[in-house]
């Protein structure tokens, strides 16, 4: 727990695995139809998200 207070990227990267367990568990449950939809989705959001976690880091850090 004093890692996730620690780093915060800690906290979201283990947000990011979750929900790409969840997905790849739908996508399983559905036939595989699920992901090829939403991968494109969800790695723009997780690349808008990495985006934004380094534009606040950097902007702590000035």
């Amino acid at each position: 727990m004093t890692e996730a207070i620690e780093n915060p990227l800690y906290t979201y990267f283990q947000a990011i695995g979750l929900v790409i367990a969840l997905v790849a568990t739908i996508s399983l449950l559905t036939g595989g139809n699920v992901f090829g939809n939403m991968s494109e989705t969800l790695l723009k959001s997780v690349t808008d998200g990495i985006r934004g976690m380094v534009e606040k880091l950097v902007s702590a850090a000035v």
